[in-house]
């Protein structure tokens, strides 16, 4: 009688365990490609897991119970990788481009504040630099003054363009393989060039935890004042399509409420968000109300 006891409750857990199995393995997966990039991206260390970013990942996979997320971690140099992307991947934090959008489908996810223009502090009485404000095209045009720029890198459309017209000029380093911002920065501080951009809670972030040497500044870019709106982008095929129109719909479903407000904001000062408080409520109101996707819609009308 007990073995025979023993022997149903073996055969009720190995059914149950056996029925768990299946059910995981037949998850739906999205594999998220993450830049090295903290604060908003922590990829090593105590705090792996707990930037920015992530921490909105996590309250977007909350939403998904029926999905498994996996991560992959990539360089900043990325338009070389979305080329490659697999199939059923997406990445998490990218800038939507006419040149990306032939290789993703892009949803709006977040906004932060615009790179700047970072330069060595001790260079700072230079004329080009004492303004608060300078113009990027202006500043390129000054043969004395050498810029290091990723070859890869998009700093948006506005800035992208830009760039292109004056990246073959003798006073502009184009970066290649250059693997995260420390790296940059840290050939900022060696004079390897004169001035990069970067996004200043980057650059901030890796001098108070010593990644990088040196002392830095920081001016805003005339062309590129305002918020800039950050995507994920999945991999352009069937599989991305009908992912990319989820993630959409999730988005616009939880982007009003308030754990979305507070983890969008809880990394920004007052000041900032005092600044910046109309951009930051036209954008909760647009993606609580709209689809926000280059996606072509998957209902027939």
């Amino acid at each position: 009688m007990l073995a025979s006891l023993f022997s149903f409750i073996f055969s009720v857990s190995f059914l149950f365990s056996s029925s768990f199995a299946e059910a995981a393995s037949t998850k739906e997966r999205i594999i998220w490609y993450k830049p090295n990039w903290p604060p908003y991206f922590e990829t090593s260390g105590p705090r792996a897991g707990q930037g920015y970013i992530d921490k909105l990942l996590d309250y977007l996979q909350s939403q998904m119970p029926d999905t498994q997320f996996e991560s992959l971690y990539y360089s900043l140099n990325s338009l070389a990788q979305m080329r490659k992307q697999s199939p059923y991947t997406c990445n998490v934090s990218h800038l939507r481009t006419p040149e990306r959008e032939k290789y993703a489908y892009f949803t709006a996810f977040y906004i932060q504040p615009p790179p700047q223009l970072v330069f060595r502090t001790e260079d700072f009485k230079n004329k080009m630099f004492e303004a608060k404000v300078v113009s990027l095209a202006r500043l390129l045009d000054q043969k004395d003054l050498r810029a290091g720029l990723s070859a890869d890198r998009s700093y948006g459309s506005t800035l992208d363009a830009i760039i292109k017209t004056h990246k073959n000029k003798s006073n502009v380093e184009t970066l290649q393989g250059i693997p995260d911002s420390s790296s940059t920065l840290n050939m900022l501080s060696a004079k390897r060039f004169d001035y990069a951009i970067e996004y200043e809670e980057v650059a901030r972030y890796l001098q108070s935890n010593k990644l990088v040497i040196g002392n830095f500044s920081f001016a805003e870019i005339e062309e590129q004042r305002g918020l800039v709106v950050v995507h994920i982008a999945c991999s352009k095929t069937d599989w991305g399509l009908k992912t990319i129109s989820r993630l959409d719909s999730i988005l616009r479903r939880i982007s009003g409420t308030p754990k979305y407000k507070e983890l969008m904001e809880s990394w920004h000062s007052e000041a900032l968000l005092k600044s910046y408080r109309k951009e930051f409520d036209e954008f909760y109101q647009r993606r609580s109300s709209e689809t926000w996707t280059n996606a072509p819609s998957l209902h027939k009308d």
